[in-house]
């Protein structure tokens, strides 16, 4: 029996908007503290090196936790994978913050602390967080129409971009109340908003979705016509896929570049204060969330072109980012060139997804989307070392290597529009 077509509100809710609302909670939960790390680490006694092992080791371990899940979820059986990161990441969360708090109190050591904080925050959580992203992408390119799919991976972003608001402010408004605040509340809305996430993809509409798998779809299959990309069969990730993972390493690193520089660029090339940096950038992220926020919103989730011309689409926006930063040579310049980016990526991203999406079968999408998570996480960790060094060279250098990787990208997905046509 072929699977139903719901196209009613009540499906829109429960499915459609499932990815991003699961990206949303467990990322809010997340930025609540991770920029906070230092006042309460600090607080807790804990020394700087402590903390950036904490970090660090977080980051490790969510690259290791993409490609295990990637290779463990199950395509047939996303809601029981859902559950498992769900209370992982809960359980990580709860010891990192009872770590901190009897340690604050004066219960436990710091070198016991810091252990809790480092099985906690960075081992547990960064490990079974990293499954999350998994099951919500799987999810979302596993939805019936091309028109759904977008409107999920869309979803997606939009959870990264409201969670990068929401959690800070949450936490920052907690932490004005008491350093226990953010560590106690950020586990409970963790724990009451997954059992939401959880429900919602064990309604009785996603069951019908996902529940015969012989009725599941083959995300390539159903859409080669759109996406001009043959589904694989093969049991792994053919050489194209591959290749597009590397395309999509070139969009992460070149936005990544502009944001992490950003800083660099004020105080350094600009002359701007450590206050005046701070604050700056803060409002300037905060302004490019709300414009990546519109942009999937009032675009991307409306966009009923093939990916690849999402993609072009988002990658024009980020060329004009580079262009305004390097023809501008101010702070404000730079300011609107990294707002263009963002908006850019709000386009450019889901459009990718979406692209490589079509490329393996539904069975697949669990083990491609670990390999993007990883994949993206170790372009963010490039990014701080060799943007640093080219920026120490030439302050425009970044700048241009970005524009570079935006410029092949674009290339890339017009290339494949071209052939389409033929």
């Amino acid at each position: 029996m072929p699977p139903t077509n719901h196209s009613g509100p009540a499906y829109s809710l429960l499915v459609v908007n499932a990815p991003g609302l699961a990206i949303l909670v467990v990322f809010s939960a997340q930025q609540m503290l991770a920029p906070l790390l230092v006042p309460l680490g600090r607080a807790a006694n804990m020394g700087d090196a402590s903390l950036a092992w904490i970090m660090s080791g977080a980051s490790i371990c969510f690259v290791a936790g993409s490609l295990f899940w990637g290779r463990q979820a199950d395509a047939s059986n996303l809601p029981k994978f859902l559950k498992v990161g769900f209370l992982g990441a809960l359980l990580g969360l709860s010891l990192f913050g009872a770590s901190l708090s009897l340690s604050i109190l004066g219960i436990i050591t710091e070198n016991i602390a810091l252990v809790g904080a480092l099985l906690g925050r960075s081992v547990i959580f960064g490990f079974m967080a990293s499954l999350i992203p998994v099951v919500a992408q799987a999810f979302a390119l596993g939805l019936s129409t091309m028109e759904d799919r977008t409107k999920g991976v869309s979803g997606i972003g939009l959870g990264y971009s409201l969670s990068a608001i929401v959690g800070p402010a949450l936490g920052s408004g907690l932490l004005a109340l008491s350093p226990f605040a953010p560590l106690l509340v950020a586990p409970v809305i963790l724990g009451l908003a997954g059992c939401i996430v959880i429900f919602t993809l064990q309604s009785s509409q996603v069951q019908r979705r996902y529940g015969d798998e012989g009725s599941r779809p083959s995300t390539g299959g159903s859409d080669q016509s759109t996406s001009g990309e043959p589904p694989n069969h093969s049991g792994r990730l053919t050489w194209r896929s591959r290749r597009l993972l590397g395309i999509g390493m070139m969009i992460w690193f070149g936005s990544n570049t502009l944001v992490v520089l950003f800083p660099f660029f004020l105080m350094d090339s600009f002359g701007l204060s450590i206050a005046r940096s701070g604050s700056f950038v803060g409002v300037v992220l905060t302004i490019t969330a709300i414009f990546s926020i519109a942009t999937q919103i009032f675009i991307t989730r409306r966009w009923r072109w093939r990916p690849q011309g999402l993609l072009m689409a988002g990658i024009t926006f980020m060329i004009s980012g580079t262009i305004v930063i390097i023809a501008g040579g101010t702070e404000w310049t730079f300011a609107a060139g990294v707002i263009l980016n963002g908006i850019g990526g709000a386009m450019a991203m889901p459009g990718y997804t979406l692209w490589i999406g079509s490329t393996v079968t539904h069975g697949l999408q669990p083990k491609l989307a670990g390999a993007m998570e990883a994949a993206s996480s170790v372009s963010a960790a490039l990014v701080p070392v060799l943007g640093v060094a080219m920026f120490k060279t030439s302050s425009t250098m970044p700048v241009i290597v970005a524009a570079s990787c935006f410029v092949i990208v674009g290339l890339c997905a017009f290339g494949s529009r071209v052939a389409l046509k033929d």
